[in-house]
């Protein structure tokens, strides 16, 4: 691993508490994400894809292990701390009531402003920015609840790029969208990656797609355990349908 990841895991043990009872989705993980690089979580359904980026965002407790953002322990910073740092962009649709899309844009600076806070200056170019880099300028006053898949993604990535986070989390961020806006999707995550140097994880159930643009790709197995390989190496090994259980993965 380089000697100063964005974010950091070792021995990290996720999973969740019910009634009592701890159930472990995946144990003993040591992970790194880098500035400008491309990571792609494959994985079977249910083995923890989701619970490990709500870890990895602080938004539920790791059971064990240890977290850190740029060298400090996750314990040791405040949650609006942490959200000048991490952004998540999650398949469930955002409450969008008759909320536009720059305005849901503009939420994005709740870690600097607050929500009651007024927007300054440097906020609304940091709005502006992020709308004109995901290509979404022309929807800024257009209601979310009206917006196509796509664009409601898009105006997602944007809320998260006005964070101001240099990692980003994104929760199968494709999986509502056909193929060429899928592509048009993963190119522009490709792109942010290494033109504003972000780290970048993204759980995915498509193959074709992180083959294509991931630097990186781990892969969760149903025994909880993570393998890094890249695209090229999985390509060419049979490290997939080991994970998956299977003899072959299409």
């Amino acid at each position: 691993m380089p000697a100063d990841p964005q974010l950091q895991a070792k021995q990290l043990s996720i999973g969740y508490t019910h009634k009592g009872n701890t159930k472990t989705l995946a144990d003993a993980l040591d992970l790194a994400l880098n500035a400008g690089e491309l990571v792609c979580l494959l994985g079977p359904n249910g083995v923890g894809k989701s619970t490990l980026i709500r870890t990895l965002a602080g938004m539920q407790a790791p059971l064990s292990g240890e977290l850190k953002l740029k060298g400090s322990n996750y314990t040791e910073i405040s949650p609006r701390e942490r959200a000048k740092r991490v952004s998540v962009v999650l398949t469930e649709n955002h409450p969008a009531g008759m909320m536009d899309a720059q305005t849901l844009v503009s939420l994005g600076r709740h870690p600097y402003s607050g929500w009651l806070g007024g927007l300054s200056a440097h906020d609304h170019e940091c709005i502006d920015n992020a709308l004109q880099a995901v290509g979404a300028q022309a929807l800024a006053k257009r209601q979310v609840a009206e917006l196509s898949d796509g664009e409601r993604q898009k105006v997602s990535i944007a809320r998260a790029l006005a964070q101001e986070a240099t990692i980003m989390l994104l929760d199968e961020p494709t999986a509502f969208l056909d193929l060429p806006r899928k592509a048009e999707l993963m190119r522009l995550l490709k792109s942010l990656a290494k033109d504003k140097q972000l780290s970048l994880l993204i759980s995915t159930h498509d193959l074709e797609l992180a083959l294509r643009f991931a630097d990186t790709i781990w892969i969760l197995s149903e025994d909880g355990q993570l393998t890094r390989t890249t695209p090229d190496t999985l390509s060419k090994d049979n490290t997939l349908a080991q994970a998956f259980g299977c003899e072959h993965f299409d």
